[in-house]
């Protein structure tokens, strides 16, 4: 053959062969398109089985998830694959033998199966298996080829004709595989929240419209023993509503990254009996009982917020009671596991006496929007954020939490946190000023408020202190008020932030800019429902002295008022 021969047919090659390349991307391209169009997971497993066997003209194709417990291969996508066998037996041996198990350098592996092989279940006599990676690089199973022991006599087996371009297959379709895990998880995120947020909408309407009916039964009756009947309702239900939205708000800042924690000190006990003596009440409606159990001393005092270690542990006993039984028990148990000089660790525990969960209940327990499933948010109510949001407390105390559980027997969540100790071996009183010795007589307090109703409250809560009240609807008028009057005439301003025409930030730098000598001296608390702490940072930092969160804590707001005035 003369050279221009041999160059024609060397051409004649390379086409071929690049024809062939052609071929297989476009049956790669073929299967990824029906894959990405596949409406549930069993189908795209088995279009990539079928797409195994088509393009590498092998007998058998079928696609195995490893189970979370690492010790079986599931069977789920096939192509000819006619077995009732739907799961086999693997050991860690044979995973880390058959270079499943390194991410960077995944290939194809080859073996001919022997009796102790798990693929030996298959009656192979070549397989030909590559891993499939999540998208955290952690194994989540195999792509099986594979040809029979009946058609292997006839079939011309190279493994360097196949192994390169069954890895490019395998490579692809991994990708799609877990995009598609990818998109039903996300799917999944979109009907969870749906569904929360129409439980929410039941959660709010229900004491909303608690709130509404008994306040149109108190507006027309003439009993005074209706009236205080009504107004006990509408205040249980107000801070069940209020209840709703703070866990609404915390999971929000949850998710942003943005839930933040504040130190102080505080006696362990006056913690733990606070929270037990909220919760009692409620318990003792369904004839349970709450009991404490701890080794704490009354004097240990230590560092941390107190107040979310009480949303914690609230949320926690208030669960327990909501799924106990009646004329049961719930017990609280509290002990010091180690200390030094420096802090002590402190173990929590709740044991209930309720209905218990599943394994499969368990799993999800702590995840946010999510409850056992939708019976129990019907017969019990609640949104399911309680637990999240103990879980996310106590791990930004750096502490652990966990549950054990079992279907009829009950339910124990329990944490374990590291405190440091207070440098005092005394609980100190807090700072709290006792209510009922408060006298703001001759105290001249003017009340910012653009909402008549709310003036009206701040009316009525200074009612029996004494104090003189002037008002104003938003920030202008306030000004003006504080201008027009005599140095010192104000003891006290309580400004709203959000009002028309001059909001309460701006009131507020006005008024410190003023010339005169009470100008910077004026306490000036912010009376607002803006309550993150990034609100309260921006109401000092605007020039604010303290902050009062709407709906106004009766004890805690005349406590701050009575701080500021002298």
């Amino acid at each position: 053959m003369g050279n221009s021969e041999k160059e024609k047919q060397d051409v004649r090659e390379l086409r071929q062969k690049l024809d062939a390349q052609i071929d297989f991307f476009n049956l790669i391209h073929q299967y990824a398109q029906e894959t990405l169009c596949s409406s549930s997971l069993s189908e795209m497993m088995d279009t990539t089985a079928e797409g195994v066997v088509d393009i590498f003209q092998v007998e058998l194709g079928v696609i195995l998830i490893l189970n979370v417990a690492g010790d079986k291969l599931i069977i789920t996508g096939s192509c000819n694959y006619d077995d009732n066998l739907t799961e086999i037996l693997v050991s860690e041996d044979w995973i880390k033998g058959s270079n499943l198990l390194n991410f960077k350098h995944s290939t194809v592996t080859v073996e001919t199966p022997t009796e102790d092989s798990p693929l030996a279940a298959f009656e192979l006599a070549h397989a030909m298996y590559y891993p499939i990676f999540d998208n955290n690089h952690k194994l989540e199973g195999i792509i099986l080829g594979g040809i029979s022991k009946a058609k292997a006599r006839i079939f011309d087996y190279e493994q360097k004709d196949v192994v390169s371009s069954f890895a490019v297959y395998c490579q692809q379709m991994n990708g799609i595989i877990n995009n598609f895990y990818a998109l039903e998880t996300a799917l999944e995120a979109v009907k969870v929240k749906k569904r929360f947020l129409s439980n929410l909408n039941h959660e709010i309407r229900t004491p909303l419209n608690a709130i509404i009916g008994m306040n149109r039964i108190a507006m027309n009756s003439q009993k005074s023993d209706e009236i205080a009947r009504c107004a006990a309702q509408i205040d249980v239900s107000s801070r069940q509503l209020l209840g709703l939205l703070n866990d609404a708000l915390d999971i929000s800042q949850i998710e942003d990254g943005k839930l933040a924690l504040e130190n102080a000190p505080f006696a362990l006990n006056d913690v733990l009996y606070e929270m037990i003596t909220a919760q009692t009440e409620h318990a003792a409606k369904k004839d349970i009982s709450i009991t404490l159990q701890t080794d704490a001393a009354d004097n240990l005092k230590i560092v941390g917020d107190s107040p979310r270690l009480i949303q914690a542990l609230t949320n926690i006993v208030s669960n327990a009671v909501k799924f106990s039984n009646p004329n049961s028990g719930v017990t609280v148990d509290v002990r010091v596991v180690s200390r030094d000089s420096q802090a002590v660790f402190v173990k929590f525990a709740v044991i209930d006496q309720g209905i218990g969960m599943s394994d499969e209940t368990l799993s999800g327990i702590f995840s946010s929007f999510v409850q056992a499933d939708d019976s129990m948010s019907k017969k019990y109510g609640g949104m399911g954020l309680g637990l999240s949001i103990s879980k996310n407390i106590v791990e930004l105390m750096g502490g652990t939490i966990q549950v054990k559980s079992a279907v009829g027997a009950g339910t124990t969540v329990s944490f374990d946190i590291w405190f440091e100790r207070d440098a005092s071996d005394t609980a100190s009183d807090s700072g709290i000023v006792a209510t009922e010795s408060i006298d703001f007589s001759r105290k001249h307090i003017l009340v910012v408020d653009d909402v008549e109703i709310n003036r009206e409250i701040v009316a009525a809560i200074l009612e029996d202190s004494g104090a003189t009240l002037s008002f104003a609807e938003n920030g202008t008028v306030a000004l003006e008020m504080f201008a027009a009057s005599e140095n010192g005439c104000f003891d006290l301003i309580l400004m709203d932030i959000q009002m028309p025409i001059m909001d309460g930030m701006e009131a507020t730098r006005a008024i410190r800019a003023l010339d005169r000598e009470d100008a910077t001296s004026v306490p000036i608390l912010a009376l607002t429902a803006n309550v993150s702490k990034h609100d309260v940072q921006n109401v000092i930092n605007a020039g604010m002295n303290g902050h009062i969160g709407k709906p106004i804590e009766y004890e805690s707001a005349m406590s701050l008022i009575g701080q500021f005035i002298k």
